[in-house]
C-alpha cells in the first residue's frame, strides 16, 4: 500500500490575508479559457470550498477520488505554492492510466479568494500521453457568506493525433469532466444544505 505523503491537513500556503467583510471579490483572471464545466454559488466559506477540493485527507476528497475510479494516491507537500500528485485511473477491462497532476496556487487571499491551476498528464494506453489537461479553479467570496466556484478546462496537445483519435479523446475527456464536476457540485450542495 502506498503511503500518502501529504502532511498538510488544511489549506496549503497563503500569499496574502484580508479580513474585509461583506465585499464581493473578483478572481482577477483576464479570461477563463476553453470549456467551462462549473459555475455556481454555495453558502459556504471560501476556505471550506478550497479545503473540500484540495485537502486530500478530507472525506470529500476521498469520496470524490473513489467515485471517479482513482486509486493509489501519492501526494507531495506544498512547496512554494505548488505540489505534485500521482495516482492511477481505472479504465475497466484490466486497463489503467498513471496520472501525474501538478497543482499550483496562483492567488491566495484567506477567506476571500483562491485561484488554482492544475496540469494532468497520463501514461498507459495508446494516445494517453499526447495531451495534458489544464484546469483552473477560481474560488471567490460573494456577498452574504456565499462562495462562487468557476472551473474551466482546456486540452494542451503535445502531439496532434489524427482527427478520428482527436475526436475520441475530446469526447471522452468531456464526458469524464462533466461527471467529475457534477459530483463536486452535488457534494458541495449537500454540505451546504447540512450546514444551513
Amino acid at each position: 500500500m502506498k503511503k500518502n505523503l501529504n502532511q498538510n491537513h488544511s489549506f496549503g500556503p497563503r500569499t496574502n490575508e484580508n479580513n474585509s467583510e461583506n465585499m464581493k471579490v473578483e478572481c482577477g483572471c483576464t479570461t477563463h479559457e476553453e470549456k467551462e464545466y462549473l459555475n455556481n454559488f454555495y453558502s459556504l466559506s471560501v476556505d471550506c470550498v478550497f479545503d473540500c477540493l484540495f485537502n486530500t485527507d478530507s472525506n470529500f476528497y476521498k469520496e470524490y477520488f473513489a467515485a471517479n475510479n482513482f486509486f493509489d494516491l501519492r501526494v507531495q507537500n506544498w512547496t512554494d505554492n505548488s505540489r505534485k500528485l500521482e495516482y492511477n485511473f481505472d479504465l475497466g477491462f484490466f486497463c489503467k492510466t498513471k496520472n501525474i497532476e501538478k497543482q499550483k496556487i496562483l492567488k491566495s487571499v484567506k477567506n476571500e479568494c483562491f485561484v488554482v491551476e492544475t496540469e494532468v498528464s497520463a501514461s498507459g494506453p495508446l494516445y494517453a500521453d499526447c495531451v495534458t489537461t489544464i484546469t483552473k479553479y477560481c474560488i471567490t467570496k460573494e456577498l452574504d457568506n456565499k462562495t462562487r466556484l468557476i472551473v474551466n478546462v482546456r486540452l494542451d496537445y503535445k502531439k496532434k493525433p489524427s482527427w478520428a483519435v482527436l475526436s475520441i479523446i475530446e469526447s471522452k475527456t468531456s464526458s469524464n469532466m462533466k461527471s467529475c464536476y457534477a459530483f463536486i457540485d452535488k457534494k458541495l450542495t449537500s454540505i451546504e444544505n447540512k450546514i444551513n
